[in-house]
């Protein structure tokens, strides 16, 4: 679906506050490294990541989200009490349940007339998150609508590196673990609105003045060959 009337208003993000290099990891794993023959830099050489940020131990994803929310509500220039949808797009979570997006949507004070729900699919929800609110804004059923995230990989990360540390780690279970090491952590938000409309006095024609970016339409192309490529089954984060 083409959109016509969204525009993107705010966009915000959070950066957790521990630089943790792939050095640093690298120096932890060294005696793996050693063992399977890998170079000492694999991480960083493999990957390109130089650093990621890690927050302080139990930062909730929810309150990562939130404030990238406050930033992006900020940035719009609306009133909180104007939004109709927060979706919440943490792959993180603080529990099984309530959701995401119920947290942040009580951290905010949102008020009762404000759906809340979240949307999960991996590294891409986000994405999915603003289409979702453009289809909503297309069809008039909302007016704002803003799409919140909030991760923390501390956890997995540590505990994926004393696990393997532990055992007698072999080259095939370094590489099937070695997805984790490219985790960070951090906040984003973005909130669409309605695009303003005018009517001209010489035409009589609608009139939708460029203010801010447009949110056209969503192109998707996917494949599930390997669907098991990022499997995580821990639940704690930071």
């Amino acid at each position: 679906m083409k959109f016509q009337n969204v525009s993107i208003m705010g966009l915000a993000h959070v950066d957790a506050p521990h630089r943790i290099t792939s050095a640093e990891l690298e120096k932890q794993l060294f005696p793996i490294i050693e063992r399977i023959h890998a170079r000492p830099d694999i991480i960083q050489s493999l990957t390109g990541i130089v650093a990621r940020r890690f927050w302080e131990p139990g930062r909730q994803p929810s309150e990562a989200a939130t404030m990238a929310a406050e930033k992006a509500i900020v940035d719009a220039g609306i009133d909180k009490s104007q939004l109709g949808i927060l979706l919440s797009t943490s792959v993180c979570r603080d529990y099984i349940e309530p959701s995401v997006a119920c947290l942040v949507h009580g951290n905010l004070g949102l008020g009762t007339e404000c759906m809340n729900f979240d949307v999960a699919n991996a590294c891409l929800p986000f994405l999915n998150g603003m289409e979702i609110i453009g289809n909503m804004i297309e069809r008039e059923q909302v007016d704002y609508g803003i799409v919140v995230d909030g991760e923390g990989s501390r956890f997995v990360v540590e505990t994926t590196i004393q696990r393997l540390l532990a055992s007698e780690c072999d080259a095939e279970t370094f590489r099937a673990n070695f997805a984790t090491f490219t985790l960070g952590s951090g906040g984003a938000a973005g909130l669409a609105q309605r695009r303003p409309s005018t009517i001209s006095r010489t035409s009589g024609v609608k009139v939708l003045p460029p203010i801010r970016p447009r949110l056209t339409t969503g192109i998707h192309a996917l494949t599930s060959i390997s669907p098991r490529c990022c499997e995580n089954r821990q639940s704690r984060h930071s």
